[in-house]
This record gives C-alpha cells, sequence and structure tokens, in this order.
C-alpha cells in the first residue's frame, strides 16, 4: 500500500471525474461536484486533483469506505477558465488516478493530452 501525502496531486479526465461524481452522490459522501458543473464538463478535459484531507471520516457509523477530500480544478466546456471544487473520493479509486510523472511522461508537445479512463473496472464490478 502507498501513502498519499497531503498537497499530492494526481489528474483524472472527464470519464474518470464522472465515475467519481456518481460515485460521491452514491455513496453520500459530503463534498461532491455541483450538478450544473458536471453537466458542463468539458468532454474532452484533464482535471487537476490535490489532497486536502486524508482517510476523512466525518460520520464513522455510516461505515463509509476509507476516503479523502479532494480539491479539484475541472475544465469546462467552452472556457479556458478553470473552476474549483471539493470532491471526496475513495481511496481506491485515488490511487488509480494518473500521477503527474505518469501525466508528464505522455506529454507531447503541441498535441493535446487524452487521458485513457482507469476507473471503468469499477462500475462494471
Amino acid at each position: 500500500m502507498s501513502v498519499t501525502l497531503l498537497g499530492e496531486n494526481r489528474v483524472a479526465g472527464t470519464v474518470d471525474l464522472m465515475l467519481l461524481y456518481v460515485a460521491a452522490k452514491k455513496l453520500g459522501l459530503n463534498r461532491n461536484l455541483p450538478d450544473n458543473v458536471a453537466a458542463n464538463l468539458d468532454p474532452n478535459g484533464n482535471h487537476v486533483f490535490t489532497t486536502v484531507l486524508l482517510d476523512h471520516r466525518a460520520h464513522p457509523a455510516r461505515n463509509l469506505p476509507r476516503h479523502h477530500r479532494m480539491s479539484v480544478i475541472v475544465k469546462l466546456r467552452g472556457t479556458m477558465k478553470p473552476f474549483c471544487a471539493f470532491l471526496d473520493v475513495t481511496a481506491e479509486s485515488w490511487e488509480k488516478l494518473y500521477t503527474r510523472g505518469e501525466v508528464r511522461e505522455m506529454m507531447v508537445e503541441g498535441e493535446p493530452l487524452k487521458l485513457e479512463p482507469r476507473l471503468l473496472e469499477e462500475v462494471s464490478a
């Protein structure tokens, strides 16, 4: 098991961000994207997550999975202006998101970065 440090960044494409949004709503986690923001995500966008709270368990009696609170900068459709929000993400999903190093290795100058979804198997499970 790896250790997540406060302030660590990860990156997700829009498909993975939508899966995180749906999972947070389904689990009843405290922080989620506003519905109008989720509806206006750039379908080809990349979104940057930064840890804010690790192992956040505000309601231990609810038996929620281990999860972290994230600050997320999202790319919205039709604008270059970023939108910042908070989103609670399960620890298991967090570990599957792209690291900065992985993103850096995939970047090609002058070409848009297309991140393949990494969380689809969680939905089918």
